[in-house]
């Protein structure tokens, strides 16, 4: 898990891997682009999924930018499109990772 400990926006693009429910590797041909605003919000876009793939972006939200708060599960998405996490206000928006729905 990334830790994204300063207030200024970051992007990470990174192959797909997909973590299914049970915590089994599951894979997807496709491309991810991450991005955390620097406070309560992630976003997830993916690209080139098979159409059937479902999928969403998680973050870990936490008042400090340090583990251990809770998770903010994004919308679920079938296919290429964005999946949007958001953490309370007041808490910092952590990358979690992608999985499968």
């Amino acid at each position: 898990m990334k830790r994204i400990l300063a207030s200024a926006a970051v992007v990470a693009a990174a192959s797909l891997s997909l973590i299914g429910a049970t915590g089994g590797p599951a894979s997807a041909a496709g491309t991810c682009t991450k991005y955390l605003n620097g406070s309560n919000v992630g976003t997830a876009t993916c690209t080139g999924l098979a159409p059937g793939t479902r999928w969403r972006y998680v973050v870990e939200c936490t008042p400090n930018s340090t583990p251990g708060g809770y998770a903010a599960w994004g919308t679920i998405v079938t296919g290429d499109g964005t999946s949007t996490a958001t953490c309370r206000p007041d808490q910092r928006a952590i990358d979690a990772g992608i999985f499968l729905a």
